[in-house]
C-alpha cells in the first residue's frame, strides 16, 4: 500500500526491539519508543508527489495515521493525505492509550509539533544556549496552548 510506505518515509518512525538470544528472529515484548521527525528535503518531498510547502501538514497527518492505528480496534482515518477504513491491525503496542511519540527537531516547528501531537522533544546538535532557548520556547508554547509541560519530556541544561 502507498501509504504505508509515504508513512514510514514521512514520520521517520523508528523503534528498537529487543532480540531474544536464542532465537534471533523472536523479537521480546518490551516497550519501544519510535521518534518522528520532518526531515526530508525539497527532492525527496516532491518526489513523492507532495508540495514542498505541505511537508509539515504531512507529518502532522502521519503521526495521526499513527495514533489511529495504535488506538482503534479496526483503525480508519480519513486525511487530506492519508486514507482507509475497516484494516485490521495488530499487534496493538502494548503502552497505553499509545506508543509514546518523539518528535525530533531543532525549529520551532518541530517545536510546535512536540507540544500538539508529541510525548517528547528530541533536538540534535544544539549549543547549550540554543537548547535553552528551544526548552524555553517548550515551556512558552506548551502554556499558551494548555499542555503541562512535563507530558512533553525533552532535554535539560544545567544553568
Amino acid at each position: 500500500m502507498r501509504w504505508i510506505r509515504s508513512l514510514a518515509r514521512r514520520a521517520s518512525a523508528a523503534a528498537v526491539a529487543g532480540q531474544n538470544r536464542r532465537n534471533p528472529g523472536r523479537v521480546e515484548r518490551r516497550q519501544v519508543d519510535p521518534g518522528g521527525g520532518r526531515g526530508r528535503g525539497r527532492a525527496g518531498v516532491e518526489r513523492d508527489g507532495h508540495p514542498y510547502a505541505e511537508r509539515g501538514a504531512i507529518t502532522d497527518e502521519a503521526l495521526a495515521v499513527m495514533k489511529a492505528l495504535w488506538t482503534q480496534e479496526v483503525p480508519s482515518f480519513a486525511g487530506k493525505y492519508h486514507r482507509f477504513s475497516g484494516m485490521p491491525f495488530s499487534p496493538k503496542p502494548l503502552q497505553k492509550p499509545h506508543i509514546p511519540l518523539l518528535i525530533g527537531g531543532n525549529s520551532r516547528a518541530a517545536i510546535r509539533r512536540a507540544v500538539r501531537l508529541g510525548n517528547g522533544w528530541h533536538p540534535t546538535a544544539l549549543s547549550p544556549e540554543e537548547l535553552r532557548q528551544g526548552i524555553h520556547y517548550l515551556r512558552e508554547h506548551a502554556q499558551a496552548v494548555g499542555r503541562e509541560v512535563a507530558e512533553i519530556p525533552s532535554p535539560s541544561v544545567s544553568s
